[in-house]
């Protein structure tokens, strides 16, 4: 959870997510090397990571392999996530 700090705003923002007009989406990368927790928390906060279509080869050259997009829905009372796909 260190890795996920939130701000309070208009909404509550949070690391990974951004939003668009068809909804909330949660994006995360995968890399491929061996990292430490602050290469980690560097990663998870690249704002290429959450862009509509992440450079890739910008994350590649950071050790990158994918970045992976979930969409935020909601379920009557209850929030869930559509299966991840690569971005």
């Amino acid at each position: 959870m260190r890795f996920f700090p939130c701000a309070p705003g208009r909404r509550l923002a949070t690391t990974g997510f951004s939003g668009d007009e068809s909804g909330l989406y949660f994006s995360w990368p995968i890399w491929t090397v061996a990292v430490g927790s602050e290469v980690l928390r560097s990663l998870l906060n690249l704002a290429e990571v959450t862009a509509e279509r992440p450079d890739r080869g910008r994350l590649r050259a950071m050790g990158i392999a994918d970045v992976f997009r979930s969409r935020r829905v909601k379920n009557g009372h209850y929030r869930n996530f559509t299966p991840a796909m690569p971005v």
